[in-house]
Protein backbone atom coordinates (compact mmCIF):
# COMPACT_ATOMS: atom_id res chain seq x y z
CA UNK A 1 0.00 0.00 0.00
CA UNK A 2 1.55 3.34 -1.08
CA UNK A 3 1.12 6.80 0.92
CA UNK A 4 -1.58 8.37 -0.91
CA UNK A 5 -3.80 4.62 -0.28
CA UNK A 6 -2.78 5.04 3.17
CA UNK A 7 -3.82 8.46 3.64
CA UNK A 8 -7.05 7.72 1.90
CA UNK A 9 -7.95 4.63 4.07
CA UNK A 10 -6.89 6.90 7.42
CA UNK A 11 -9.50 9.36 6.38
CA UNK A 12 -12.39 6.94 5.02
CA UNK A 13 -12.04 5.51 8.56
CA UNK A 14 -12.01 8.76 10.09
CA UNK A 15 -15.28 9.91 8.70
CA UNK A 16 -16.99 6.42 9.19
CA UNK A 17 -15.40 6.77 13.05
CA UNK A 18 -13.99 4.07 12.25
CA UNK A 19 -11.29 2.26 15.36
CA UNK A 20 -8.75 -0.05 15.12
CA UNK A 21 -9.19 -1.78 18.69
CA UNK A 22 -12.52 -2.96 19.93
CA UNK A 23 -11.43 -3.05 23.27
CA UNK A 24 -14.26 -1.78 25.56
CA UNK A 25 -14.99 -0.69 28.87
CA UNK A 26 -17.51 0.49 31.67
CA UNK A 27 -17.07 4.24 31.25
CA UNK A 28 -16.54 5.89 34.06
CA UNK A 29 -13.95 3.28 35.65
CA UNK A 30 -14.03 3.81 39.44
CA UNK A 31 -10.97 3.44 41.66
CA UNK A 32 -10.51 3.90 45.57
CA UNK A 33 -8.70 7.21 47.07
CA UNK A 34 -5.01 6.00 47.79
CA UNK A 35 -5.06 3.59 45.27
CA UNK A 36 -0.99 3.31 43.85
CA UNK A 37 -1.51 0.42 41.66
CA UNK A 38 -4.11 0.27 39.17
CA UNK A 39 -3.74 -1.83 35.88
CA UNK A 40 -5.82 -0.50 32.63
CA UNK A 41 -4.92 -2.86 29.55
CA UNK A 42 -6.06 -3.66 25.61
CA UNK A 43 -5.80 -6.62 23.58
CA UNK A 44 -2.86 -6.41 22.36
CA UNK A 45 -2.53 -6.24 18.38
CA UNK A 46 1.48 -6.98 17.57
CA UNK A 47 1.63 -5.17 14.48
CA UNK A 48 0.45 -1.79 16.76
CA UNK A 49 2.21 0.98 19.37
CA UNK A 50 0.52 2.34 22.27
CA UNK A 51 0.63 5.71 23.78
CA UNK A 52 -1.03 6.04 26.89
CA UNK A 53 -1.55 9.61 28.53
CA UNK A 54 -3.14 10.55 31.85
CA UNK A 55 -4.73 13.61 32.17
CA UNK A 56 -2.15 16.42 34.34
CA UNK A 57 -5.22 17.78 35.66
CA UNK A 58 -5.51 14.68 38.34
CA UNK A 59 -2.52 13.87 39.76
CA UNK A 60 -2.26 10.66 38.37
CA UNK A 61 0.68 9.11 37.41
CA UNK A 62 1.74 6.07 34.80
CA UNK A 63 4.53 3.64 37.23
CA UNK A 64 5.06 0.95 34.55
CA UNK A 65 3.93 -0.37 31.14
CA UNK A 66 4.03 3.01 29.01
CA UNK A 67 4.02 1.86 25.42
CA UNK A 68 2.65 -1.56 25.58
CA UNK A 69 -0.54 -2.84 25.60
CA UNK A 70 -0.91 -2.39 29.93
CA UNK A 71 0.12 -0.06 32.11
CA UNK A 72 -0.02 0.62 35.94
CA UNK A 73 -1.41 4.28 37.11
CA UNK A 74 -0.96 5.67 40.69
CA UNK A 75 -4.21 7.53 41.87
CA UNK A 76 -2.62 8.47 44.99
CA UNK A 77 -2.75 12.10 43.94
CA UNK A 78 -5.92 12.23 42.67
CA UNK A 79 -9.05 13.94 44.78
CA UNK A 80 -12.34 12.39 44.82
CA UNK A 81 -14.62 12.73 42.41
CA UNK A 82 -15.23 12.33 38.31
CA UNK A 83 -12.29 12.75 36.27
CA UNK A 84 -13.36 13.04 32.40
CA UNK A 85 -11.25 11.98 29.94
CA UNK A 86 -8.60 10.55 31.98
CA UNK A 87 -6.86 7.83 30.95
CA UNK A 88 -6.11 8.45 27.01
CA UNK A 89 -5.14 5.39 24.30
CA UNK A 90 -3.95 6.46 21.10
CA UNK A 91 -3.38 2.91 19.30
CA UNK A 92 -0.74 3.67 15.76
CA UNK A 93 -0.90 0.40 13.25
CA UNK A 94 2.87 -0.25 12.43
CA UNK A 95 1.04 -1.06 9.04
CA UNK A 96 -1.24 1.44 7.77
CA UNK A 97 -0.08 4.60 9.99
CA UNK A 98 -3.45 4.82 10.94
CA UNK A 99 -4.51 5.61 14.40
CA UNK A 100 -7.26 5.25 16.64
CA UNK A 101 -8.29 7.31 19.91
CA UNK A 102 -10.27 6.15 23.10
CA UNK A 103 -11.07 7.98 26.39
CA UNK A 104 -11.72 6.59 29.98
CA UNK A 105 -13.43 8.69 32.66
CA UNK A 106 -12.35 7.38 36.27
CA UNK A 107 -14.45 7.81 39.08
CA UNK A 108 -11.93 8.14 42.31
CA UNK A 109 -14.27 7.08 45.43
CA UNK A 110 -14.05 7.70 48.91
CA UNK A 111 -12.72 4.96 51.50
CA UNK A 112 -15.69 4.30 54.08
CA UNK A 113 -14.78 5.00 57.58
CA UNK A 114 -13.22 2.10 59.73
CA UNK A 115 -15.86 0.29 61.19
CA UNK A 116 -16.85 0.86 65.18
CA UNK A 117 -15.57 -1.57 68.30
CA UNK A 118 -14.89 -2.38 71.55
CA UNK A 119 -12.13 -3.90 73.52
CA UNK A 120 -13.04 -7.73 75.13
CA UNK A 121 -11.89 -8.56 78.26
CA UNK A 122 -12.87 -12.59 79.51
CA UNK A 123 -11.64 -14.86 81.99
CA UNK A 124 -9.47 -17.91 81.17
CA UNK A 125 -11.86 -20.84 81.52
CA UNK A 126 -14.95 -19.06 81.08
CA UNK A 127 -16.67 -17.83 77.61
CA UNK A 128 -15.04 -15.85 75.69
CA UNK A 129 -17.18 -13.86 73.99
CA UNK A 130 -16.69 -13.10 69.72
CA UNK A 131 -15.15 -9.60 68.33
CA UNK A 132 -17.70 -6.89 67.49
CA UNK A 133 -17.02 -4.35 64.73
CA UNK A 134 -19.71 -2.32 63.56
CA UNK A 135 -19.67 -1.68 59.52
CA UNK A 136 -20.81 -2.87 56.57
CA UNK A 137 -18.47 -6.12 54.65
CA UNK A 138 -16.28 -6.14 57.98
CA UNK A 139 -12.90 -8.12 57.35
CA UNK A 140 -10.48 -8.95 60.15
CA UNK A 141 -7.23 -9.26 59.55
CA UNK A 142 -4.48 -10.59 62.77
CA UNK A 143 -1.89 -8.13 61.28
CA UNK A 144 -2.07 -4.52 61.68
CA UNK A 145 -0.18 -4.79 57.78
CA UNK A 146 -3.93 -5.95 56.80
CA UNK A 147 -1.89 -8.80 55.18
CA UNK A 148 -3.30 -11.84 57.12
CA UNK A 149 -7.52 -12.21 56.36
CA UNK A 150 -9.03 -14.43 59.51
CA UNK A 151 -12.51 -13.69 59.09
CA UNK A 152 -15.25 -11.68 57.69
CA UNK A 153 -18.37 -10.21 59.01
CA UNK A 154 -19.58 -8.24 62.09
CA UNK A 155 -18.31 -11.11 64.72
CA UNK A 156 -15.53 -13.22 64.80
CA UNK A 157 -14.57 -15.88 66.55
CA UNK A 158 -10.93 -15.87 67.80
CA UNK A 159 -10.45 -19.04 69.45
CA UNK A 160 -7.85 -18.28 71.87
CA UNK A 161 -8.34 -19.91 74.99
CA UNK A 162 -5.33 -19.18 76.62
CA UNK A 163 -3.87 -16.07 78.95
CA UNK A 164 -2.91 -13.07 77.06
CA UNK A 165 -4.05 -10.10 74.60
CA UNK A 166 -4.77 -10.67 71.24
CA UNK A 167 -5.05 -7.17 68.59
CA UNK A 168 -6.87 -8.01 65.40
CA UNK A 169 -7.97 -5.31 62.81
CA UNK A 170 -11.50 -5.03 61.36
CA UNK A 171 -11.69 -2.81 58.01
CA UNK A 172 -15.17 -1.33 56.37
CA UNK A 173 -15.61 -2.13 52.56
CA UNK A 174 -18.05 0.54 50.28
CA UNK A 175 -18.48 -0.29 46.70
CA UNK A 176 -15.36 -2.26 46.27
CA UNK A 177 -13.40 0.24 48.64
CA UNK A 178 -11.74 -0.76 51.65
CA UNK A 179 -11.37 1.57 54.14
CA UNK A 180 -9.13 1.83 56.99
CA UNK A 181 -9.07 -0.64 59.82
CA UNK A 182 -9.69 -0.53 63.90
CA UNK A 183 -7.48 -2.40 65.89
CA UNK A 184 -9.88 -4.61 68.48
CA UNK A 185 -8.38 -6.51 71.03
CA UNK A 186 -9.09 -9.73 72.93
CA UNK A 187 -7.66 -9.48 76.88
CA UNK A 188 -7.89 -13.42 78.56
CA UNK A 189 -7.15 -12.71 82.10
CA UNK A 190 -5.52 -16.10 83.65
CA UNK A 191 -8.01 -17.43 86.02
CA UNK A 192 -6.46 -17.18 89.42
CA UNK A 193 -5.83 -20.33 91.67
CA UNK A 194 -5.41 -21.01 95.56
CA UNK A 195 -4.31 -23.69 97.97
CA UNK A 196 -4.92 -22.85 101.47
CA UNK A 197 -1.83 -25.10 102.60
CA UNK A 198 -2.32 -28.95 103.78
CA UNK A 199 -4.39 -29.97 106.50
CA UNK A 200 -1.99 -29.96 109.79
CA UNK A 201 -2.76 -30.37 113.72
CA UNK A 202 -1.44 -28.56 116.84
CA UNK A 203 -1.83 -28.87 120.39
CA UNK A 204 -4.22 -26.82 122.34
CA UNK A 205 -2.23 -23.46 123.48
CA UNK A 206 -0.18 -23.40 120.53
CA UNK A 207 -0.90 -20.83 116.98
CA UNK A 208 -0.61 -21.95 113.76
CA UNK A 209 1.25 -19.98 111.26
CA UNK A 210 -0.77 -20.46 107.50
CA UNK A 211 1.84 -21.46 104.44
CA UNK A 212 -0.79 -20.87 101.44
CA UNK A 213 -0.32 -20.08 98.19
CA UNK A 214 -2.01 -18.09 95.09
CA UNK A 215 -1.29 -16.83 91.91
CA UNK A 216 -3.50 -14.32 89.40
CA UNK A 217 -5.42 -12.55 91.86
CA UNK A 218 -6.01 -9.14 93.51
CA UNK A 219 -5.17 -10.35 96.80
CA UNK A 220 -6.63 -12.88 99.97
CA UNK A 221 -9.18 -13.33 102.52
CA UNK A 222 -8.80 -15.79 105.43
CA UNK A 223 -12.28 -16.93 107.39
CA UNK A 224 -12.86 -19.49 109.45
CA UNK A 225 -15.34 -21.56 110.65
CA UNK A 226 -15.03 -21.42 114.18
CA UNK A 227 -13.83 -18.43 117.02
CA UNK A 228 -10.15 -18.16 116.63
CA UNK A 229 -8.65 -14.82 114.98
CA UNK A 230 -5.87 -14.14 112.56
CA UNK A 231 -2.79 -11.68 112.26
CA UNK A 232 -3.99 -10.75 109.25
CA UNK A 233 -6.74 -11.80 107.07
CA UNK A 234 -4.93 -10.63 104.04
CA UNK A 235 -2.24 -12.82 104.51
CA UNK A 236 -1.06 -15.74 102.53
CA UNK A 237 1.03 -16.33 105.78
CA UNK A 238 -1.19 -15.07 108.36
CA UNK A 239 -0.77 -16.75 111.98
CA UNK A 240 -4.10 -18.11 113.46
CA UNK A 241 -5.02 -18.29 117.19
CA UNK A 242 -7.90 -20.96 118.02
CA UNK A 243 -10.36 -20.06 120.04
CA UNK A 244 -12.19 -22.06 123.11
CA UNK A 245 -14.91 -23.18 120.34
CA UNK A 246 -12.17 -24.46 117.59
CA UNK A 247 -10.27 -26.14 121.09
CA UNK A 248 -14.15 -27.73 122.33
CA UNK A 249 -14.67 -28.84 119.14
CA UNK A 250 -11.15 -30.49 118.34
CA UNK A 251 -10.70 -29.06 114.60
CA UNK A 252 -11.43 -25.82 112.52
CA UNK A 253 -11.84 -24.79 109.06
CA UNK A 254 -9.50 -22.49 107.67
CA UNK A 255 -10.71 -21.06 104.12
CA UNK A 256 -8.73 -18.84 102.03
CA UNK A 257 -10.13 -16.82 99.42
CA UNK A 258 -8.36 -15.25 96.10
CA UNK A 259 -9.71 -12.07 94.71
CA UNK A 260 -10.30 -12.80 91.30
CA UNK A 261 -9.46 -10.14 88.26
CA UNK A 262 -12.09 -8.67 86.87
CA UNK A 263 -13.73 -10.71 85.18
CA UNK A 264 -12.59 -13.85 86.58
CA UNK A 265 -14.55 -14.66 89.58
CA UNK A 266 -13.13 -15.74 93.75
CA UNK A 267 -12.01 -19.02 93.79
CA UNK A 268 -11.30 -20.62 97.80
CA UNK A 269 -9.36 -23.72 99.18
CA UNK A 270 -9.60 -24.95 102.74
CA UNK A 271 -7.34 -26.54 105.16
CA UNK A 272 -8.53 -28.37 108.60
CA UNK A 273 -6.87 -27.58 111.44
CA UNK A 274 -7.34 -30.09 114.02
CA UNK A 275 -6.85 -29.03 117.54
CA UNK A 276 -5.42 -31.38 120.10
CA UNK A 277 -6.41 -30.72 124.06
CA UNK A 278 -3.07 -30.67 126.18
CA UNK A 279 -2.19 -33.43 128.45
CA UNK A 280 -2.42 -32.60 132.30
CA UNK A 281 -0.99 -34.52 135.07
CA UNK A 282 -1.82 -33.73 139.15
CA UNK A 283 0.31 -36.93 140.86
CA UNK A 284 -1.69 -35.72 144.16
CA UNK A 285 -0.89 -34.22 147.18
CA UNK A 286 2.33 -34.49 149.24
CA UNK A 287 2.43 -36.59 151.86
CA UNK A 288 3.49 -38.64 155.05
CA UNK A 289 3.39 -42.53 155.86
CA UNK A 290 5.53 -44.37 158.78
CA UNK A 291 7.93 -46.77 158.11
CA UNK A 292 6.72 -49.97 157.02
CA UNK A 293 3.40 -48.40 155.75
CA UNK A 294 2.72 -48.52 151.43
CA UNK A 295 1.00 -45.92 150.00
CA UNK A 296 -2.10 -46.00 147.62
CA UNK A 297 -1.74 -42.40 145.19
CA UNK A 298 -4.60 -40.47 144.14
CA UNK A 299 -3.48 -39.40 141.09
CA UNK A 300 -5.29 -37.26 138.44
CA UNK A 301 -4.85 -36.45 134.54
CA UNK A 302 -6.35 -35.97 131.65
CA UNK A 303 -5.90 -35.97 127.32
CA UNK A 304 -3.10 -38.35 127.57
CA UNK A 305 -2.95 -41.94 126.14
CA UNK A 306 -0.29 -43.36 128.38
CA UNK A 307 -0.04 -42.71 132.54
CA UNK A 308 3.78 -43.98 133.78
CA UNK A 309 5.03 -43.37 137.10
CA UNK A 310 8.79 -43.12 138.01
CA UNK A 311 10.02 -42.94 141.71
CA UNK A 312 13.58 -41.08 143.03
CA UNK A 313 14.40 -43.98 145.12
CA UNK A 314 14.66 -47.60 145.09
CA UNK A 315 10.49 -48.71 145.92
CA UNK A 316 8.16 -50.46 143.56
CA UNK A 317 4.59 -49.62 142.70
CA UNK A 318 1.68 -52.05 142.62
CA UNK A 319 1.19 -50.85 138.59
CA UNK A 320 2.95 -48.22 136.86
CA UNK A 321 0.87 -47.28 134.25
CA UNK A 322 -2.47 -47.01 136.22
CA UNK A 323 -3.69 -43.77 138.27
CA UNK A 324 -3.64 -45.08 141.47
CA UNK A 325 -1.12 -47.32 142.36
CA UNK A 326 0.48 -48.94 145.94
CA UNK A 327 3.79 -47.76 146.06
CA UNK A 328 5.80 -49.81 148.77
CA UNK A 329 8.89 -47.74 149.88
CA UNK A 330 12.60 -49.14 149.55
CA UNK A 331 15.26 -49.09 151.63
CA UNK A 332 16.82 -46.21 150.79
CA UNK A 333 13.67 -44.16 150.48
CA UNK A 334 13.25 -45.45 154.49
CA UNK A 335 16.78 -44.02 155.03
CA UNK A 336 16.26 -41.46 153.07
CA UNK A 337 13.21 -40.38 154.99
CA UNK A 338 11.12 -38.73 151.80
CA UNK A 339 11.11 -39.88 148.32
CA UNK A 340 9.59 -38.06 144.94
CA UNK A 341 6.50 -40.12 142.74
CA UNK A 342 6.37 -38.67 139.38
CA UNK A 343 3.70 -39.17 137.35
CA UNK A 344 4.15 -38.58 133.41
CA UNK A 345 0.92 -38.39 131.10
CA UNK A 346 2.23 -38.83 127.26
CA UNK A 347 0.15 -36.74 125.06
CA UNK A 348 -1.75 -37.16 121.86
CA UNK A 349 -0.99 -36.04 118.64
CA UNK A 350 1.63 -32.96 118.88
CA UNK A 351 1.08 -32.23 122.66
CA UNK A 352 4.17 -32.46 124.91
CA UNK A 353 4.16 -34.96 127.46
CA UNK A 354 2.51 -33.62 130.80
CA UNK A 355 4.63 -34.44 134.65
CA UNK A 356 3.96 -33.63 138.34
CA UNK A 357 5.94 -34.71 141.20
CA UNK A 358 4.55 -35.51 144.38
CA UNK A 359 6.49 -36.29 147.61
CA UNK A 360 6.26 -38.96 150.64
CA UNK A 361 7.77 -38.30 153.57
CA UNK A 362 8.28 -41.82 155.46
CA UNK A 363 8.80 -41.00 159.25
CA UNK A 364 10.62 -43.48 161.32
CA UNK A 365 8.92 -45.92 164.04
CA UNK A 366 9.74 -44.84 167.44
CA UNK A 367 11.94 -47.55 169.50
CA UNK A 368 10.79 -47.36 172.66
CA UNK A 369 12.97 -48.68 175.89
CA UNK A 370 12.54 -51.88 178.13
CA UNK A 371 8.61 -51.76 180.22
CA UNK A 372 9.73 -51.47 183.94
CA UNK A 373 7.90 -52.37 186.53
CA UNK A 374 8.35 -51.10 190.50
Amino acid sequence: MNKVTKILVGLLLYLIGGKLFAQSTINPDSVCLGSTAESYWITNNPNSTYQWSVDVATGGVITSGQGTNSIVIDWSATAIGLHTEAITLVEIDNVTGCSGEITLDVEVLPLPTAPTGSNVTACEGGSIPDLLAIGAQVTWYSDAGLTNQVGIGNNYSTGQTLPGTYTYYATETLNGCEGPSVAITLTIIASPSVDAGPDDAICEGDTYTLTALGSNNNGYVWSTSGDGTFSSINSANSVYTPGANDIANGSVILTMTAIGNTPCGDVSDDMVLTITQAATANAGQDDIICDGDTYTLAASATNYNLITWSTSGDGTFSNTNILNPVYTPGVNDIANGTVDLTLTASANGTCLDATDVMTITINPLPNPGQIQHN
